[in-house]
């Protein structure tokens, strides 16, 4: 099977609601098959796919769907480019672009899933760290670094998120510093 034909078959799993067969095709294809990051694969896909963060409330349930799926299967075949999943051309009147959203969901997903490893792991606060030190949109800027319990840690991506291309925020498990009596 192609690697074209493969990503089909997972569309059409993720599709047809059956993450486990779609996170099985990917495995295979890359030979992990039955792997324990198989089931995180699923883990993650299924927060992707379940979440009601969107970008933008203007984008309507049935285009912001198939974007869903798009940010799915970039979770079981890496981020690769969109265009290696779906077409998003066409007409487009939304604040972000299809590919922009498209990341957003797939970050949103990937982040709910961290949080909840978190909460299994036992922390009890999380803070917000960057992998981008410049170009940070205020709504990014505003936490960056702030501690908050673990049930009351904002939602990432920041919904008036604005960086360029993507948020780069992700929660951290936040260490409290010892002080000295």
């Amino acid at each position: 099977m192609t690697r074209s034909e493969a990503v089909a078959k997972t569309v059409t799993a993720l599709l047809n609601d059956d993450v486990e067969l779609a996170a099985s095709i990917a495995s295979s294809y890359h030979g992990g098959a039955g792997s324990l990051y198989e089931n995180e694969s699923v883990n993650i896909v299924r927060f992707i796919l379940d979440h009601d963060y969107t970008p933008d409330p203007t984008i309507k349930p049935g285009v912001l769907g198939p974007l869903r799926i798009v940010a799915a299967a970039m979770e079981l075949w890496g981020e690769v480019d969109i265009k290696d999943i779906a077409d998003v051309t066409g007409s487009w009147k939304y604040q972000h672009t299809p590919e922009t959203v498209t990341h957003l969901l797939y970050t949103a997903g990937l982040e709910q899933h961290r949080l909840l490893r978190l909460r299994e792991m036992g922390i009890q606060e999380v803070e917000i760290r960057s992998s981008q030190e410049n170009g940070l949109c205020p709504a990014c800027q505003s936490d960056l670094g702030l501690a908050f319990p673990i049930d009351h840690a904002p939602f990432l991506p920041h919904r008036s998120c604005s960086c360029r291309d993507s948020c780069h925020c992700s929660y951290v498990g936040h260490r409290r510093e010892e002080q000295d009596d």
